[in-house]
Order: structure tokens, then sequence, then C-alpha cells
């Protein structure tokens, strides 16, 4: 009987967690991916029909966020795309969207619009904003909040056949946010001594919901006791991109207060916001120029503390990785690009190494 009741009130916890999550007003996301590739004059689409009144607008099947296709405005004197959103779209929360900008050649201009009982109106100006770069660098966020809107025009100034992509556009009410999960990457690259960025271990934090931002107040991490003696420095950087080198600088401990095996990052006097989709954290050192080589770092990460009190302790593998030296990096003594390394021990012990220089 007692098994019995525990399954039973198991599976209405269970039950009641999920309607509460079923009750919250979803969005409409548009990833392209469907659409017949090419230029178009009209598509229909779940989010809306698009249309194209000037320029050229096309379904771009060589770029993508993620998938394989995105939207192309391609520019010129000026392309124009309008949608007419379906009468299923709440228009209370925000239009969101990746979006990069093919060339940093000029004129150029990013406008978005929309179409009230009022006329028409200007709600995004992205002329500095978007910027140039692979892999969608911009994930650009436009608050609506009007339920009278009845159409956006998306408009493109730029040099012919260039213009701006975009992808994974959505339109979502306003909900509290909420984590959807945390997961631990490790690094396997080594930690090399004249690099100043190292990653020792990733965290990819996912979240949807707008309202109530989720923060982060601190983070634990567990490093090996040579830490201190190796490691100039430990810094946390944070970013929307899975690529630490456009990642921003948040928090840095220096090898004097880097104590024993446990490090805690305390956040609370700068905590770290969390916007809606996926952020990404990396732990990243700079090792000392005299470090051991010969030594290891195992990094793990132990918990995650948020600012409303709720602490998570994320299951991932274990960092180990060997420290090194970078011998050679694009840039040194003013050479671009170092390829091709040849590398050779000579009986004493000497490393020699050989490089195309370009």
């Amino acid at each position: 009987m007692k098994n019995g009741l525990t399954t039973f009130l198991c599976l209405l916890l269970v039950l009641v967690s999920a309607n509460s999550h079923a009750d919250e007003p979803t969005g409409v996301t548009e990833t392209f991916e469907t659409l017949p590739r090419g230029p178009f004059t009209e598509l229909s689409t779940g989010i809306g029909r698009w249309s194209t009144l000037s320029g050229i607008a096309a379904i771009d099947p060589t770029h993508a966020k993620s998938g394989k296709q995105c939207l192309w405005i391609q520019g010129g004197e000026q392309t124009v795309v309008e949608l007419e959103l379906s009468d299923e779209v709440d228009r209370t929360g925000d239009l969101r969207f990746w979006a990069e900008r093919w060339t940093s050649r000029g004129p150029f201009e990013f406008r978005i619009e929309k179409e009230t009982n009022d006329g028409w109106v200007e709600i995004f100006n992205g002329d500095q904003t978007v910027r140039v770069g692979r892999e969608f660098l911009n994930h650009v966020r436009v608050p609506l909040r009007d339920e009278s809107i009845r159409r956006l025009r998306i408009r493109c100034v730029s040099p012919d056949e260039t213009g701006v992509l975009i992808d994974d556009l959505r339109i979502a009410p306003l909900v509290p946010q909420r984590l959807v999960g945390i997961t631990v990457e490790p690094s396997t690259w080594p930690v090399l001594i004249g690099q100043p960025r190292n990653s020792l271990l990733q965290l990819r934090i996912e979240t949807s919901g707008q309202l109530e931002p989720l923060s982060i107040s601190g983070i634990t991490f567990r490093l090996p006791e040579h830490t201190a003696d190796d490691l100039e420095s430990l810094k946390l950087f944070q970013g929307t991109q899975d690529s630490l080198d456009s990642a921003e600088l948040v928090a840095e401990i220096d090898s004097t207060t880097i104590n024993g095996r446990d490090l805690r990052l305390d956040l609370s006097r700068t905590p770290l916001s969390l916007d809606e989709g996926v952020s990404f954290l990396w732990l990243s050192a700079e090792p000392k120029p005299q470090a051991n080589i010969d030594e290891k770092l195992v990094t793990v990460c132990e918990s995650i503390q948020f600012t409303d009190g709720e602490r998570h302790d994320p299951s991932g593998q274990t960092s180990v990785q060997r420290l090194g030296i970078a011998l050679r990096r694009g840039g040194d003594d003013g050479v671009h690009t170092y390829r091709i390394p040849g590398l050779a021990t000579t009986n004493a012990g000497t490393l020699i190494g050989v490089y195309d220089v370009r």
C-alpha cells in the first residue's frame, strides 16, 4: 500500500510539473529548413506570409546558424521583405533572430518596422550593431509588445549580393525564465605556456523565457594541488557563441588567491545574467612561464550557485590536460601566420622547430 501511494504521489508531481510548463504560452520559430531554396516573391510559413517587395530575398542553402538553410536579404539599392504575421503569433513578446552581415563594405542599413493601426513605425536600427562575422555573431532581440501589429518589414541597403543573413527567427511571449539544462564539456587540448586563453572546462547553460532572468552568483571548481605553482591566473569567460576567442572576460583570479583544491569564483557582487537560449562559460588558464610541463591539470566543475538560492551540481566528464609550450603564434614578430611546423628533438633533449612563415 505504501509503495502504491508513493508511486501515485510521484506521478502526480510529474504531471503537475509538466502542466505548469504546458500552461506557459509558447512562441513560433522559423528555421527556414523546409522552404524551397533560391529567390522568392512569396512564401507561406507557420509564422506568417513572407513577401519580397523590392530587391532580392532568397532561402540560402550554404549558410546557417543551425541546420543547413537561412534567409538571405541581399541588400543592393534596397531590399524590402514584408512578414504578415499569422493569427497564432503572440505579439506581446519579442522578435528574436540570429544575424550575420555579409561584408564590412558600405553603404549599410538594416532596419525593422511594424505596421499598426497608426501606420508604419521603425522599431529596430541595426546599422551599427549587426556585425560582420561567420557563424552568425549577432543575436538580435526586438521588443514588440503590441497586439495591434499586423505586419513587419525588414529593410536592407548594402553592396549588391551581400546584405544580411538571418536564421532561427522566433516570436515568443514574455514568460519567466527557467533553467532547461546544464552540460559540462571537458577540454582535451593541452594548456600552453605563452597562450593567454586555454580552456579547462566549458559550461553550456540553456534557458527558456525572458522575464526575471536567472543569474549566477558563484561557481565552484576542483583543481590539482599544484595549480598555484603552475598557473599565472584563472579566468572565466562568457559568450553566446561556441567560441572562446570571441567570449568576454567576466572574472579573474591570480595565482596568489588560488589556494588548495577547491576554487570558488564569487560572482555575487556582479552576478552573471543569462539570456534566453544557450549561454557558454569557459574556465580558462594562463600558465606561468616556468610551469612544469610534466604535470597534468585535472579540472572538475562541482557546483553552480544562482542568486535565487538554487544550486546545481552538473554531471560531466573530468578534464585531464597536459601542459605544453606555444612555440609560435600568429602575430609573433609581425608575422601573420606560421604553418607546417617541423619538430625534432636532439639527443640532448633540445626541441627544434621549423616553420613555414606566411
